[in-house]
């Protein structure tokens, strides 16, 4: 399935960026993608961070304070798309293989992981709500680190499960160099583990001391931790190149970005002023805002059942994952992508469709054209991300 939707995809961004052109409001450099033979198949791929990724790839990474500088991004994507490269591929060819491969596996995961968890019924409708999700378009090879850090995290949650810690850690590692929500995987590997280890949750036996239940965690367990060390490496490395170990947060307040800490960014006051025409943006700009604002929402909205079906790791790590974009952006954009990373919330769609079969084709079918709208209005440099 992954497969044929992959296919779709390629082809809706072909036709997109090919006969309808980039959109009249986004016709800059920073969005006309590169050039080289064949570019016409791929460029449809290349839209806005994908610039930075491959200025990471290509030139290494530089801080300027108070400028939009490439330190926001996280080292693992760029430093593959230089491996990639390095076999005589365009950097940002290299960037579409990375997530194509990312996106299959991020789907051959999460399939395994709904078949643990789910019914069979289940199992498939969660599958086809990630798939058929509107934002999927980023698993068929977007130039974005997004889908490399669900696969990760996927892949150690699978392994945690099968009660390989050191192995669940090195992937956590991974994950969190590359995208700072990694502080979410670390803490929901860590409870899981305590989970399984009966310190916490439902296998806590009644009446037993917390000292006791502690002392049921073996060495090895220690191994979850080496997620913190993704990101701990990261900070080290900024740290002792610009000297700022949080630069990476501090260049979001840039002029261009303006992801200021504080109320306004909290409350979405931006949103409200582009309700009210007091600011303006490119026509969809605010229906996108509002969509992906629907979508973290409801990505909250699953956590109690989440906790219930999947225990309480999963859902620390949806909670914080989903509530660390919606206090980040100042205008819900970026949460479509973002919210792929919460992959038990679709777990949850599934069993909801299932619950309510009348609704189940509808919804999957509504998605699935959202996804390919999306999908075209991405290639044609529309604001999406």
């Amino acid at each position: 399935m992954w497969l044929i939707l992959a296919v779709i995809a390629v082809v809706v961004v072909w036709a997109s960026e090919t006969y309808l052109g980039l959109a009249s409001y986004y016709r800059t450099e920073w969005n006309m993608g590169p050039s080289f033979r064949g570019d016409s198949l791929v460029r449809g791929w290349i839209r806005w961070d994908a610039n930075w990724y491959s200025g990471i790839a290509r030139n290494g990474y530089f801080y300027r304070v108070d400028e939009q500088s490439s330190v926001a991004f996280f080292p693992l994507y760029p430093m593959l798309m230089r491996a990639v490269g390095s076999l005589s591929l365009d950097s940002y060819v290299a960037g579409m293989l990375i997530s194509l491969a990312a996106g299959l596996g991020t789907v051959m995961l999460f399939s395994r992981w709904c078949r643990v968890h789910l019914s069979a019924a289940e199992a498939w409708t969660a599958l086809l709500c990630l798939i058929l999700y509107p934002y999927a378009f980023y698993l068929f090879g977007v130039v974005y680190a997004d889908t490399l850090f669900v696969a990760l995290a996927l892949a150690a949650f699978v392994a945690l499960e099968r009660r390989r810690p050191m192995l669940a850690g090195c992937f956590g590692l991974l994950a969190a160099l590359t995208r700072p929500v990694g502080i979410a995987l670390l803490l929901g590997l860590v409870v899981l583990l305590l989970e399984q280890r009966g310190v916490v949750g439902r296998a806590v036996e009644p009446g037993s001391s917390l000292r006791s239940r502690l002392g049921r965690l073996r060495p090895a367990d220690a191994g979850v931790l080496l997620t913190g060390v993704g990101l701990l490496g990261y900070m080290t490395y900024l740290w002792r190149t610009f000297g700022d170990p949080l630069a990476f947060a501090a260049t979001q307040s840039a002029p261009g970005w303006n992801l200021d800490p504080g109320p306004r960014t909290w409350f979405k006051v931006r949103v409200w002023e582009l309700m009210t025409g007091a600011v303006a943006e490119p026509p969809g700009y605010l229906q996108g805002a509002i969509l992906q604002g629907i979508i973290g929402i409801a990505c909250l909205a699953t956590v109690p059942t989440i906790v219930r079906r999947f225990g309480w790791g999963y859902g620390v790590y949806v909670a914080v994952a989903v509530a660390f974009s919606l206090v980040q952006l100042k205008d819900f954009h970026g949460l479509g992508r973002h919210a792929l990373a919460a992959f038990p919330a679709f777990a949850v769609f599934g069993i909801w469709l299932v619950q309510r079969p009348a609704l189940r084709r509808p919804a999957l079918a509504t998605s699935g054209v959202l996804l390919l709208l999306l999908t075209s209005w991405y290639a044609r440099g529309y604001y999406l991300t």
